[in-house]
């Protein structure tokens, strides 16, 4: 039997392009669900059961066993969109569908934007005072020439 997440893994390294965290975790959200799959948390006559024979209720039946925070829930239906997009158009397996394309998304809790506290304040305006004839980049320390120099240099 091919081992679809090993060559999961190789295709978003060396056609992706994809960051080692990235890898880690989309091949170990798919690793996680696999083994779901074959647990005893599982039902029998289903257990161990073929990619191409997933469906969108098997994810969402480990989803509720999960009951992952907004956030890694949406990272879990990511992971599994691109590993079966992967299965369909690399491996070129007889999918029927993407199960994990057939999940709903939950929305996200909105953030509040970052602000600085009044210590960091003080800071800046006193860096600003010591060294008039620079320009600051934010939060660097450095002059905004150097900076320049450094990044296109």
């Amino acid at each position: 039997m091919i081992d679809h997440i090993t060559a999961f893994e190789h295709y978003l390294k060396l056609e992706e392009g994809r960051s080692p965290a990235t890898i880690r975790n989309y091949a170990g959200d798919v690793r996680q669900l696999r083994a779901f799959l074959e647990s005893d948390a599982y039902p029998l006559p289903q257990r161990g059961r073929d990619w191409a024979q997933v469906t969108a209720a098997d994810l969402r039946l480990f989803l509720a066993t999960l009951n992952p925070k907004p956030h890694r829930y949406h990272r879990l239906l990511a992971s599994w969109r691109k590993f079966w997009a992967f299965l369909r158009d690399v491996q070129r397996l007889p999918l029927v569908g993407d199960p994990a394309a057939e999940i709903k998304r939950p929305k996200l809790p909105q953030r509040l934007p970052k602000y600085l506290e009044s210590p960091d304040i003080a800071k800046l305006l006193q860096a600003a005072h010591d060294n008039p004839g620079q320009a600051w980049a934010c939060g660097t320390g450095r002059s905004w020439r150097s900076c320049m120099a450094r990044a296109h240099g």
